[in-house]
């Protein structure tokens, strides 16, 4: 998918049952940090879109998900309302 603007990205994300609870801080952080603009001058998201099934899905990717390869120090941060990793 493909937004004409920031803002339109925004309106469709707090639609998304997954983002429903999202405080407004914490929404725009995620639209400006997981979206890009296109040559087009639209925007979209950053993840791939087999990434974002999985994360809709449940199913993290495995390749992503390996925590033990990680090198550096690393912090997951959850939502008082978020479902447990």
């Amino acid at each position: 998918s493909e937004w004409a603007s920031l803002e339109e990205l925004e309106r469709y994300m707090t639609t998304r049952e997954a983002f429903k609870k999202f405080d407004s801080r914490a929404m725009t952080a995620y639209i400006h940090g997981g979206s890009r603009r296109t040559d087009e001058d639209k925007f979209v998201l950053k993840c791939k879109p087999e990434h974002e099934v999985n994360v809709y899905a449940g199913r993290p990717n495995s390749e992503e998900m390996k925590l033990e390869q990680v090198k550096c120090p690393l912090k997951i941060f959850a939502g008082a309302t978020s479902d447990p990793p």
